[in-house]
């Protein structure tokens, strides 16, 4: 696949409100930091990720199917 290309499977990510940021160079605590960035900032609405490496926040959603384990879906509100 090239990076930055349409897929069928992301047909909903062209409003250009949800994106999927890739976390396989993320250490652990890079992807903790990038929960806690993103918990914080008003205009993320959810992230949808594998876990939530313990942050608190109503925002993240934890999906256990496998199918956020390589990267962070991130919905905003603008």
């Amino acid at each position: 696949m090239v990076r930055g290309a349409d897929t069928p499977e992301h047909q909903t990510h062209m409003n250009g409100k949800i994106i999927d940021i890739r976390n396989a160079p993320m250490t652990t605590t890079e992807e903790k930091t990038f929960l806690e960035v993103a918990v914080a900032h008003s205009n993320v609405q959810k992230v949808i990720f594998k876990t939530n490496h313990g942050v608190s926040s109503s925002k993240i959603v934890v999906d256990t199917s496998g199918v956020h384990d390589d990267h962070f879906h991130v919905e905003t509100y603008n």
